[in-house]
């Protein structure tokens, strides 16, 4: 997990980007276009992007402050399953989207964190955690609890959203995810497909299926 500051008076052209990214408006405000629709984000903003969408950033003036926050690990988007909720909202299912290969990428979130003050202590101190130089070894799990925390709180903050999810199997697949990563160090495929009532062929290849495992 990455977070960094954009440069003041800076454009950013169109691109896309090949892992999940949080801009968050620390003050003042920018334009930025999400697949050539037109943003206005001010402060307390919060844009949660999937991969593969396009997106360029307008000129940003001397008093606004955007800032990044970059998860372009797969597994380390996957770990965060185990730390959220059992009940699946927008902002969980797009974070599985964003982990799961075989899906369509050009969804977003909008969400506004002002009417919410623990969701905005919690991504000050991610930041502030994140932007720290001399890095603990324990700087990345503290990131990790902090940024479970945040997607709990965010699903009261949706402003706006533009989901096209093409995995129906989404609800099913999570939980199984979920329960992997909270028991890897003593489950099986066959412990799992008992736990959830699962041939275990059966839940190999859902699984296979969901992740694109080869």
């Amino acid at each position: 997990m990455a977070v960094t500051k954009s440069n003041r008076f800076s454009y950013v052209p169109a691109h896309t980007h090949s892992f999940m990214e949080l801009n968050y408006v620390y003050a003042g405000g920018c334009i930025q276009y999400i697949n050539d629709e037109k943003i206005v984000l001010r402060q307390g903003n919060l844009l949660l992007l999937d991969k593969d969408i396009v997106q360029r950033i307008d000129y940003t003036g001397r008093d606004d402050i955007l800032v990044n926050i970059l998860i372009k690990s797969d597994a380390d988007i996957s770990a965060l399953f185990h730390l959220i909720p059992e009940s699946l909202n927008i902002v969980s299912r797009l974070i599985y989207n964003i982990a799961n290969k075989n899906s369509l990428h050009n969804n977003f979130i909008l969400f506004d964190l002002l009417p919410n003050d623990i969701a905005l202590s919690l991504i000050d101190a991610l930041i502030e955690k994140g932007l720290t130089k001399n890095a603990s070894p324990q700087r990345n799990q503290s990131m990790e609890l902090l940024m479970s925390a945040l997607i709990i709180e965010l699903k009261t903050a949706i402003v706006k959203s533009e989901i096209n999810f093409s995995d129906s199997d989404m609800e099913g697949v999570l939980p199984i995810i979920r329960y992997v990563n909270a028991n890897y160090a003593t489950t099986s495929l066959a412990t799992a497909s008992h736990h959830f009532g699962y041939n275990g062929n059966y839940l190999s290849n859902k699984l296979k299926h969901a992740m694109k495992v080869v």
